[in-house]
């Protein structure tokens, strides 16, 4: 499990995590929240540019499990968008 002590001695405020999103942690989120982290969903992959349905999918999993844990959100989707792999 994540070290939150390490974290708060860090001062690290956000997290950009990449979840597996067919089986999001809600502990995860909800024990980084409740110690003042940001969290926030980070992907990337050079198949999104031939394929922006894969982009919404992941918005439509993020927004999903906000839905169903609405006091443990996961605050954004943070895209590692790689531009010149798409030449």
């Amino acid at each position: 499990m994540v070290d939150v002590n390490l974290f708060k001695k860090l001062n690290v405020t956000t997290i950009y995590h990449s979840f597996n999103l067919d089986n999001i942690d809600p502990n995860l989120v909800k024990k980084l929240i409740d110690n003042g982290i940001d969290v926030y969903h980070l992907g990337g992959d050079p198949l999104w540019y031939s394929d922006s349905s894969l982009v919404t999918s992941i918005i439509e999993k993020i927004n999903d499990y906000n839905k169903e844990y609405p006091q443990y959100r996961i605050k954004g989707f943070v895209v590692d968008a790689e531009f010149y792999l798409s030449d």
